[in-house]
């Protein structure tokens, strides 16, 4: 435990559409709820560095408040697994992807759908190469997943936080 902060990261497979998205939303929904010590990121299980998120990703963002103008795509690091306490997948072969890699992170690699209290299992289907409107329904499922495992996530980043608290003494 490096930091008092609880690192929640997105994960899909080049980080340019559902993975940005889950970042924005969470991190709007954290700063409306002013829950304090969450740090927020995405990244991909491939893709290129540096990309743009995704055109029909930066329209139905826009259309929700959100700013995806400056995201650039980036590939999931050692670092990043290490940091992070929470690693939400957006499909299985991302969650063995991650695990390929980094097997010690199994107990914090978990599918968005199956994450938390009424977890309605499942997947998120990619957007990439379809239309504006499935773009705004990955958007919707995504926001509706993400209120969902608020309460969740709030709980243990005050419980790491009362921990982090307790071993500085």
């Amino acid at each position: 435990m490096r930091t008092q902060f609880f690192h929640v990261i997105f994960i899909c497979t080049g980080n340019m559409c559902r993975s940005p998205m889950a970042e924005e939303i969470l991190r709007q929904a954290v700063r409306e709820e002013g829950i304090p010590h969450i740090r927020i990121a995405s990244a991909g299980v491939m893709g290129l560095e540096g990309s743009e998120a995704c055109l029909n990703a930066r329209i139905v963002a826009r259309h929700h408040g959100l700013d995806l103008s400056s995201h650039r795509a980036r590939r999931l690091t050692a670092g990043m697994v290490h940091e992070a306490d929470l690693i939400l997948v957006m499909e299985k072969h991302h969650r063995k992807s991650v695990l390929s890699g980094w097997p010690s992170a199994s107990g914090k690699t978990v599918l968005l759908k199956a994450f938390g209290p009424n977890a309605p299992g499942g997947e998120v289907a990619d957007p990439v190469g379809r239309d504006l409107d499935f773009t705004e329904t990955c958007f919707d499922e995504l926001h509706a997943e993400i209120r969902r495992i608020l309460p969740e996530i709030r709980k243990r980043a005050r419980e790491k936080r009362a921990l982090f608290s307790l071993l500085r003494g």
